[in-house]
């Protein structure tokens, strides 16, 4: 599970920054010192910048590698596009796109291109012995794997579900937690990796904003966990709930997730909503929360207690809004966001239009969405 946060910074404000060989055209610096950076009309005032290039930006207290900086107005933030979370992916880096209750999906349902019904989403292979379970957090989105290490399905466990496990075994030089669905949970997505940081760093939050002035000095061992997120155009590592750290500050960093499938592994459908899986009986079937983005093999759509659901495999079923979704139609005039809250282009959809929207409302930034697939939302109010 792959966790997504990167961003792109113009207009910066800076204070505290270093700077050296700079190239500066009607900036006003101080007490900075900046390596190999261009600035041009900018007031720098105590950043630390390397290798960026800032056009009339301001910054205070910031720290930049390698960015580039137009004309935005930004305090020691970065910012993050969204959090994504999925572990072993990014939604394909074992990190997705985390954002309050959705993560971005690959693609809209009703468009996707894959074809067939996987009865093995969740492994044909009997549950483990459900004595001495022991019910563990996931601190970063997680795929799920066979006993060869390969990806069993095509699914995302979400940061934050709770699994249940059964002991740990090595795969191919890698740690594992054993499962209750007799799949495999890579152990770096719940135990914590120290990481010694190389620079002193800021910490930041899910969207890529800087949380206080703090800095985490060079030399600390900090607890990472699993692989790199990507929010925006960089990457950090997850360092505590809702914490992360920028991971060119911790040096060069493998990833250890595992793209490969196992054979037979297809899928006909993309989750666009994030949501809990439940058995036959329309119960929730423990709290394992998959991220939107997931694929999934669809099966028969069955009424329970007056709800639809449809089968993913095994006994395991997911609202039906979660997959095909519902018609709604535009009341006003709608304008398209991205999971930051940000409007896509200057696309804008008519009154008496017929959307489909997936699953319920989510929160961005203090207003509410439906999603409508592709990572794209619209504003709740435009359907009322």
């Amino acid at each position: 599970g792959s966790e997504s946060n990167s961003s792109e910074s113009n207009g910066s404000e800076s204070n505290g920054s270093e700077s050296n060989s700079s190239e500066s055209n009607g900036s006003e610096s101080n007490g900075s010192e900046s390596n190999s950076s261009e600035s041009n009309g900018s007031e720098s005032n105590g950043s630390e910048s390397n290798s960026s290039e800032s056009n009339g930006s301001e910054s205070n207290g910031s720290e930049s590698n390698a960015s580039e900086s137009n004309g935005s107005e930004s305090n020691g933030s970065e910012s993050n596009s969204s959090e994504s979370n999925t572990s072993d992916s990014q939604v394909p880096n074992e990190q997705s796109i985390e954002s309050t209750n959705s993560n971005s999906a690959s693609s809209n349902a009703e468009n996707t291109e894959f074809s067939g019904i996987d009865t093995r989403t969740f492994a044909d292979t009997a549950a483990p012995d459900t004595t001495g379970a022991v019910e563990r957090k996931l601190a970063h989105n997680a795929y799920f794997y066979n006993k060869e290490g390969k990806r069993a399905n095509l699914l995302v466990a979400q940061k934050g579900s709770m699994i249940n496990t059964y002991g740990t075994e090595m795969i191919n030089g890698r740690e594992f937690y054993l499962t209750d669905n007799g799949l495999y949970i890579a152990a770096n997505n719940i135990n914590a990796q120290k990481r010694i940081l190389l620079k002193n760093s800021f910490v930041y939050n899910k969207d890529g904003k800087r949380v206080g002035t703090q800095l985490l000095r060079r030399n600390t061992e900090v607890d990472t966990y699993g692989d790199p997120v990507k929010i925006g155009d960089k990457e950090f590592y997850i360092i505590d709930d809702d914490r992360y750290v920028k991971a060119v500050n911790f040096g060069t960093n493998d990833k250890e997730a595992n793209e490969t499938l196992a054979d037979g592994v297809i899928a006909n459908a993309v989750l666009n909503h994030n949501a809990n899986v439940y058995n036959s009986e329309g119960q929730q079937n423990g709290q394992v929360v998959l991220s939107a983005g997931s694929r999934v093999a669809t099966g028969e759509t069955k009424t329970i207690n007056g709800r639809k659901f449809i089968e993913i495999g095994n006994g395991q079923y997911l609202d039906s809004d979660e997959v095909n979704g519902t018609s709604r139609v535009l009341t006003s005039k709608a304008d398209v966001y991205n999971i930051e809250g940000k409007r896509i282009g200057k696309v804008t959809m008519n009154v008496g239009e017929t959307i489909r929207t997936y699953g319920e409302i989510i929160v961005i930034k203090g207003k509410t969405y439906y999603s409508i697939g592709n990572g794209q939302f619209v504003k709740q109010t435009a359907f009322e």
